[in-house]
């Protein structure tokens, strides 16, 4: 399943501009693009993500 921007932000809890500062840090999984102008998050990423952050430590997403 995808989700779009809206729906990450609310799951995850952080602002699109910190989603993004967080992407280019290799913090947060990349989109993948499903149109020229449309990107989607695999629920699958999100999910692995959140459970890093209860894991604790530093998150460092792999490209």
């Amino acid at each position: 399943m995808l989700l779009r921007l809206p729906q990450v932000m609310k799951e995850v809890g952080l602002c699109r501009s910190s989603i993004y500062a967080a992407i280019g840090e290799g913090r947060f999984p990349a989109p993948l693009r499903i149109s020229r102008r449309a990107v989607a998050w695999r629920t699958e990423d999100i999910e692995s993500w959140k459970s890093m952050l209860v894991i604790g430590g530093p998150i460092v997403w792999d490209k």
